[in-house]
């Protein structure tokens, strides 16, 4: 399977890079390594757990660390929809799911 990070799925790391108290180094590293975790997809696509259905897709999430991955598999392509830290309000998190879906 292929892993397509959304343009959101992006920014949302961007931003937390430009945001976090960690040094821009440990930030960096952070989120290299999130990245490669969900690597891990390409393989076991099914390693998160189903989040909730919206239009007939099934939405996963898998959290690493404190960040809340979001995805959904279509068609052997797994899109990364969203990445949120776990404190951040579940509204935005569907917010998120709705946004990608209806674009």
């Amino acid at each position: 399977m292929v892993v397509i990070w959304s343009n959101f799925a992006k920014q949302n790391l961007k931003n937390f890079i430009a945001t976090t108290l960690m040094s821009k180094e440990n930030s960096t590293k952070y989120v290299k390594r999130l990245v490669e975790y969900v690597g891990y997809l390409d393989e076991q696509s099914f390693l998160g757990k189903v989040l909730t259905k919206y239009n007939d897709k099934t939405i996963y999430q898998l959290i690493y660390k404190q960040h809340r991955i979001i995805y959904s598999i279509d068609n052997n392509k797994i899109y990364i929809i969203s990445v949120l830290h776990t404190a951040q309000s579940p509204e935005k998190t569907l917010k998120s799911i709705k946004e990608f879906f209806d674009n």
